[in-house]
């Protein structure tokens, strides 16, 4: 697939249903919770980027131009990042450390006569569980496996519906998604083991990309209306008290929580291209991050 068709593809998947040291302080990759990981075409073809939290020391970790590579997203112990990465017609889940070394693929579909499209993993707060979609089963669904990559489950199976986007409430207990059933695109949540589905935020937008803010209060997504556009808003895990954060007539999606829950990181379209930007919890003082020509996507806080 050429550059600009996964530059295509990459905004398709953002905006609809479709996760060194542990000892903290100063390392060799900067200090915990001070680094944003992100995907971007800055080279041809999408690859796995980290930069500090200001912007600073942006670095490549992934590199061959033969694969796309996104949706990143830190274990809880920022020891690893999970990430989709591409080839043809198939998309799995793989795992490497901080510094783009000892990449490890999670799943493979290559036996199958359809091989599937496995994308967008979340680590489950003790770092045991991977969430993630995927259309094995023809529509996407939400799975969930053990870190390593085995005992895969399927935790939705709603008929003629794609399911996307999961992510862990902080104790673990839930996980919320983005879903088609009953028509358009809303936030539901669950029980980690698919029990009790549940509709979060009501309205006539087109609602994904959820993400658990760390104290388990709100969740952050990306809404999508004729009269609005696309924007980021907060709905309390209650289903009360939505926000509407970023307002602009461009477009902004991708919302991400840093670490102590006082920021949130997004991207938006100002300019021609999508760049990485983060913002005050309330919306307020967002600022510019990348300032590339190319496309930045999906940020992720390293705990």
């Amino acid at each position: 697939m050429s550059a600009g068709c996964r530059t295509c593809a990459a905004v398709v998947l953002c905006l609809v249903v479709g996760g060194l040291c542990g000892c903290g302080g100063e390392g060799r990759f900067g200090a915990r919770g001070s680094q944003i990981a992100f995907s971007s075409n800055r080279t041809g073809e999408f690859q796995i980027y980290t930069m500090e939290e200001d912007g600073s020391n942006q670095r490549m970790l992934t590199g061959d131009p033969a694969f796309w590579n996104g949706g990143p997203a830190w274990s809880p112990d920022g020891s690893k990042l999970a990430f989709e990465r591409s080839q043809g017609a198939d998309a799995d889940i793989w795992v490497m450390e901080p510094d783009g070394t000892n990449l490890q693929q999670l799943t493979s579909d290559a036996g199958s006569p359809d091989p599937g499209i496995d994308r967008g993993p979340a680590w489950s707060p003790d770092g045991a569980q991977i969430a993630f979609q995927s259309n094995l089963a023809g529509s996407d669904d939400i799975y969930v496996m053990n870190a390593d990559g085995s005992d895969r489950r399927r935790v939705t199976a709603w008929d003629n519906s794609d399911d996307g986007g999961p992510t862990w409430s902080p104790d673990g207990s839930q996980i919320a998604f983005a879903s088609t059933r009953g028509g358009g695109h809303h936030i539901y949540t669950m029980n980690a083991d698919g029990t009790r589905q549940r509709r979060l935020a009501r309205g006539d937008g087109s609602d994904s990309q959820p993400a658990w803010s760390p104290d388990g209060s709100r969740i952050a997504f990306t809404r999508w209306s004729a009269v609005t556009g696309t924007d980021v808003c907060i709905i309390g895990v209650d289903g009360r008290g939505l926000q509407q954060l970023a307002n602009s007539p461009q477009p902004e999606h991708d919302p991400v929580w840093s670490p102590d829950g006082t920021k949130i990181a997004f991207v938006a379209d100002y300019d021609g291209n999508h760049d990485i930007y983060v913002m005050d919890a309330d919306g307020s003082n967002a600022r510019r991050l990348t300032w590339t020509a190319a496309n930045e996507f999906g940020p992720a806080w390293r705990p």
